[in-house]
């Protein structure tokens, strides 16, 4: 067993010379923020896979290569993961203050990255109108929680603070448009992403997850969870009276009730995510089908 690791190190070593773009790093953790991401036995995806990390489990960072990760596991073992899927957890917040609230994205797509400064690797991105965690400020800087819990920094220059305790509660302060709106826009960058029965983003959905997803994200307004119960709250609006941003709500399984939902998005178009097989799509409501399936509208905000 020893001969066999020494080999195995000595021929990741001798790939990572061979391919002459190997940075060392000054050993630092990270956190890995994917469900499931493969340790590989060099930096690529062509090498094969040696381990698996899971969400939020924690590694030693030891070397870098074309945005690959050299990372020391728990165990002992070291390999190559994609630094995509691993938030850096050492960026100093000594002389940073701490933030507490909430905070609306201003610009149309806003890099999130591992430290305060633009050297610092992109590890994810937000959108207009998303609405964020604020965890500290330093220099500029917001150290950020996003809605699906990972941890970065972006600029504060295209961050709107609110005034929002810690649990998100309070009162909010508005984006440049108004809350539904506000959901609106992110529901049109849903667009494309599949159809999955249960799923609540933000890679998949279903009718009523994508409703609970734009509302929440984008309005800071938590939805009941399904289609049923969200056709009990907010305001009835009838058909010749939609915003933007109302919710709509159809028979599509011949029963008479709700069974799906979908939001308005002006010129008599709606968002929705249809049914398994489909992505997330906008459609006129006015076709005969939505017509007969059309039971009431709400209005949320």
């Amino acid at each position: 067993m020893i001969k066999k690791s020494i080999v195995v190190s000595v021929g990741v070593s001798t790939m990572a010379l061979a391919m002459g773009c190997i940075d060392s790093y000054a050993a630092e953790k990270g956190i890995v923020n994917t469900d499931v991401l493969n340790v590989r036995s060099g930096a690529g995806t062509n090498h094969s896979v040696i381990g698996k990390l899971h969400k939020g489990n924690t590694v030693e960072i030891i070397q870098t290569s074309g945005g690959w990760y050299k990372v020391k596991l728990s165990n002992g073992q070291t390999g190559w993961a994609s630094g995509s899927y691993i938030s850096k957890s050492s960026n100093p917040d000594s002389g940073g203050q701490a933030e507490s609230g909430y905070g609306f994205i201003t610009t149309n797509t806003l890099n999130v990255r591992s430290g305060a400064s633009t050297s610092h690797s992109v590890v994810a991105k937000v959108y207009k109108n998303d609405k964020v965690e604020l965890l500290s400020s330093s220099n500029g800087w917001y150290k950020i929680k996003l809605s699906n819990g990972q941890i970065g920094w972006a600029s504060s220059d295209y961050i709107s603070k609110t005034s929002s305790g810690s649990d998100g509660s309070g009162s909010i302060e508005k984006p440049s448009n108004n809350y539904a709106q506000a959901a609106v826009n992110l529901a049109k960058q849903q667009i494309g992403k599949p159809y999955v029965w249960g799923a609540e983003g933000p890679n998949s959905f279903d009718c009523s997850g994508l409703m609970y997803y734009v509302y929440k994200n984008g309005a800071g307004v938590t939805l009941p969870r399904t289609s049923r119960d969200q056709s009990k709250v907010g305001t009835t609006v009838s058909k010749s009276n939609l915003q933007p941003g109302d919710l709509i709500f159809s028979s599509t399984d011949g029963s008479g009730n709700v069974s799906h939902v979908a939001i308005y998005v002006g010129n008599n178009e709606m968002i929705h995510a249809p049914k398994p097989g489909e992505n997330v799509q906008k459609i006129s409501m006015n076709s005969s089908y939505w017509n007969n399936a059309y039971l009431w509208s709400k209005r949320i905000v």
